[in-house]
């Protein structure tokens, strides 16, 4: 979306950018939505870093939905139409952006599982695409297996040809 900043941080409530990375250019209220985005999202990682218990967490959750609510009204009605499609954004994507204080161990950001997805679209883009239906099929599953495998720490090779053998 031009006009918002690339640090809409990681996709609402995730890290904040690192400096210098923003692209194209952004308006003053973007910015501020970017920074002010950044800082709710210190508030709620840092005081769960402090206190992981349930107590603390219901009380991040009330902040971080009161912050969020508080940013809607004042950007989804105003400024530029990117900063109102942010606010759609923000509004569709509702409980889920504070799931990572509701459920322990959900990480409060996507990116495990961008990660996770990079190897594969690398391979899709260097074979040029996957020719049908079943072949996509095939090579999802095939991914889904090797990448669980290396997450439990396994010898993909090793599992690979026990489950072929």
């Amino acid at each position: 979306m031009e006009g918002v900043p690339r640090v809409f941080v990681a996709t609402v409530l995730g890290a904040p950018p690192e400096s210098g990375t923003s692209g194209g250019e952004e308006d003053p209220e973007a910015e501020s939505l970017g920074e002010e985005l950044g800082a709710v999202y210190s508030i709620l990682t840092d005081g769960l870093a402090e206190d992981s218990g349930e107590k603390n967490r219901t009380h991040l959750e009330r902040l971080g939905e009161r912050e969020l609510h508080r940013l809607l009204a004042r950007y989804e009605r105003g400024g530029s139409e990117a900063l109102r499609k942010v606010g759609v954004y923000l509004r569709n994507g509702g409980d889920a952006w504070l799931t990572f204080l509701r459920q322990p161990g959900v990480e409060p950001t996507n990116n495990r599982g961008e990660r996770a997805l990079r190897e594969s679209v690398v391979i899709r883009k260097i074979i040029g695409t996957l020719r049908n239906g079943r072949g996509a099929e095939v090579f999802s599953r095939l991914m889904s297996v090797l990448g669980t495998w290396r997450t439990q720490g396994k010898n993909t090779a090793t599992q690979l040809y026990a489950a072929l053998g």
